[in-house]
């Protein structure tokens, strides 16, 4: 018998859910869970870093997928404490200039900017590349002065003459200067208002200039950096003592109360203090800073205008590479990243940074390079002075360190108990004598002596030394002190007065 049926309905089994879909459904499960556990309060937690993590990822979008950008290459650059303001400049634009950037939006290179006393970087990368390469407590250039430098900017190329001229055989910096100087700055006579009148703007020599400035009605005083600390002051000093002038009679001509400022910088700076003072002072100072000016007091200070002296050498600021032995692990990369520096700072584009900080074309008139914002007082060209000489300038440096006569120097050094922990290295008695030793002019006569508490009431006038010919000193036998607690008893070597004669040795050495 046959029955009749319905068609017979088959159900299909339901597609495998994949794994990843089993994940995310898990992941929500734990994650409600957590949330009823958290309540409102960790809602809004939550709510608040996934919002902040979403903004931190907008930002990197927004800027350009700098994400990605690895660490820019650091260049050192030393120059000489006047250009500092200005290299500065030039290295802001640099770090943000199409010729720094890579076709990813990466920036390649950085430019540290720093400065030190002219002179003393003469002397480091003249005598001292060992010791500034491997530092010792008594000789430290890295203390002194910076960094191993990868560009050094001098203010004139005389300088790397004199440093070529120092070193000896063991050498651990090789200079490759550029054959020219990229920019050019007069150093010029800058007279404030009132005493503009009394002298002729160019054709005079700087004896001349400062004898017509003493003729004038009023009280003009003539002001200088320091010559050993900045080369502009250093070149104005090889003018003034042109002609075989008297050094000591020259210097009268100068007024100084106290220490002299270290730069010009510092001197535009410190005149403004007192408002006498800045409308009678004339300051030996380069052009290109009556431009650019100071970071202070830029509205208060004394316009002033220019007098040019024709045999003061001007700043002709050069590019010059330093190569460390064994200290350029990165050579290739660290030298083209100096290439492409160099063509920017010394093309178009640096140059019209450099114009805008008041400074010359190096070549021809000595043109402006910007003259639309030249301030009033300077001249449009000017017939430059000749280069600096190296052994002018070394000359006028010793001439000016010896200009005062000898002096007498006491140095006392506590060897009291509470010393006892900072004798030794650079920073203890007889580390900062053998460093002020330097500094010394010849025929100078120094002593040194010890402070102790049974000599307290003691003065140390009773043994000043004997004028020594080289400026070295004489050791007292029975020198004085003036303590508050017991002394120390050191070895002989840290008494102070072999600690005295020690210091004596090593600055003779050092030359």
């Amino acid at each position: 018998m046959l029955l009749a049926a319905g068609p017979v309905i088959t159900s299909l089994p339901d597609p495998p859910i994949p794994r990843w879909l089993l994940w995310l459904r898990s992941t929500f499960a734990r994650a409600r869970k957590a949330v009823e556990r958290l309540g409102r309060t960790g809602l809004t937690v939550l709510l608040a870093v996934l919002v902040t993590g979403a903004g931190g990822y907008g930002v990197l979008v927004l800027a350009g997928g700098s994400g990605h950008c690895g660490p820019a290459r650091e260049l050192r650059l030393l120059t000489d404490p006047d250009l500092e303001p200005a290299m500065r400049a030039a290295a802001d634009a640099y770090a943000a200039s199409d010729a720094n950037t890579t076709e990813d939006g990466c920036r390649r290179s950085g430019v540290t900017v720093y400065s030190a006393g002219a002179a003393g970087v003469v002397s480091a990368l003249g005598k001292r590349t060992q010791a500034w390469q491997q530092p010792r407590d008594d000789d430290n250039p890295q203390r002194d002065i910076g960094p191993q430098p990868d560009v050094w900017i001098p203010a004139t190329r005389a300088d790397v003459r004199r440093v070529t001229a120092a070193q000896e055989d063991w050498v651990f910096a090789r200079l490759e200067p550029d054959a020219e100087p990229f920019v050019y700055s007069p150093v010029v006579l800058a007279l404030p208002e009132g005493l503009d009148d009394a002298v002729k703007p160019t054709g005079r020599k700087l004896s001349q200039l400062v004898t017509a400035l003493e003729q004038a009605p009023g009280e003009a005083e003539v002001r200088r950096p320091d010559p050993e600390f900045a080369d502009s002051a250093l070149l104005a000093t090889v003018g003034l003592y042109g002609g075989g002038a008297d050094a000591r009679g020259a210097e009268l001509h100068i007024t100084q109360s106290g220490l002299p400022e270290p730069s010009a910088v510092r001197l535009l700076c410190t005149l403004p203090d007192a408002d006498a003072v800045d409308d009678r002072s004339a300051a030996l100072v380069p052009e290109f800073l009556l431009r650019s000016g100071v970071g202070c007091h830029p509205a208060t200070r004394a316009p002033r205008t220019a007098a040019y002296p024709t045999d003061v050498p001007g700043l002709e600021p050069t590019f010059v590479r330093v190569r460390w032995e064994d200290g350029e692990r990165d050579a290739d990369a660290r030298d083209a990243e100096v290439n492409r520096f160099r063509s920017w700072l010394t093309g178009d584009e640096g140059r019209r940074v450099l114009g805008g900080q008041g400074f010359r074309s190096a070549q021809g008139e000595r043109g402006l390079l910007d003259p639309e914002s030249a301030p009033e007082g300077l001249i449009d060209e000017v017939r430059p002075a000749a280069s600096a000489d190296p052994l002018e300038m070394d000359r006028a440096l010793e001439r000016y360190g010896n200009a005062h006569g000898p002096g007498r120097v006491l140095f006392l050094l506590d060897s009291s108990g509470s010393m006892a922990g900072v004798w030794d290295g650079s920073s203890g008695g007889p580390g900062i004598l053998k460093q002020t030793l330097t500094g010394l002019g010849g025929g100078t006569s120094t002593g040194c002596g010890r402070c102790t508490a049974s000599t307290a009431a003691r003065t140390p006038t009773s043994w000043a030394s004997a004028r020594t010919p080289a400026g070295r000193p004489s050791v007292p036998s029975t020198p004085p002190g003036c303590g508050t607690r017991k002394p120390i008893r050191p070895p002989p070597w840290r008494t102070p007065w072999r600690s005295c004669a020690s210091a004596a040795a090593a600055t003779s050495g050092r030359g």
